[in-house]
């Protein structure tokens, strides 16, 4: 808000309250959720208490080898499936804490979570409404690798902290989809509820 009134920035292109308008087609969007902070997790169990959801957990020991090509394409079935039925689709991480040996241990481990996760974004139904990221780092790869953006419009915030881009109308394959940046420790319990409801249009807040 400082870097705004300082630079004598008009309103943002899109209102919060109106970002409904930017989802393709009025169709149903994914929720990516990788952040593992206590707030994103908060968020997630207040999110996965709204109707027309289809939950799909990611086991994080399954991400790699053969159970990883296992896992990947039975999600990406789920994922369709939900889709076509007009339910907007969680995809999350699991929540159970993990321990390691080293530092290169753990790296090496949420390496192969992001490129599960980044599998899973790439695999989803070319025709999503919207994409919802949950977690800095998970949004970072989000769009510099599932979606592979050099470049996206920003449209403004959604909540305070959470930016929503488009993506370019020539994109190979999900143009002008827009993908709201929601870091792991931004907004309360209700967050990531509210910013889905106001992407499906919904009035009551």
């Amino acid at each position: 808000s400082l870097l705004t009134a300082l630079a004598d920035l008009p309103p943002q292109p899109v209102a919060a309250t109106a970002m409904a308008r930017l989802v393709r087609g009025g169709k149903p969007g994914a929720i990516v959720v990788g952040s593992h902070v206590r707030k994103s997790t908060e968020q997630l169990e207040r999110l996965l208490q709204e109707p027309g959801l289809e939950a799909i957990e990611v086991n994080v020991d399954a991400c790699a080898g053969d159970a990883r090509s296992r896992q990947l394409p039975a999600i990406l079935q789920r994922a369709a499936a939900a889709h076509a039925k007009g339910l907007d689709v969680v995809i999350y991480t699991s929540r159970s804490e993990r321990r390691f040996a080293d530092q290169a241990a753990r790296l090496a481990f949420g390496e192969a979570v992001s490129a599960f996760l980044m599998a899973v974004v790439w695999g989803l139904p070319e025709d999503l409404g919207f994409l919802i990221s949950k977690g800095g780092i998970t949004s970072n790869d989000v769009l510099s690798s599932a979606l592979a953006l050099r470049m996206a419009r920003v449209m403004g915030q959604i909540l305070p902290g959470c930016s929503v881009v488009v993506c370019p109308a020539d994109h190979p394959r999900t143009p002008n989809l827009p993908v709201v940046i929601f870091p792991g420790n931004v907004g309360d319990v209700e967050g990531l509820a509210l910013v889905r409801r106001r992407l499906r249009g919904a009035t009551i807040e």
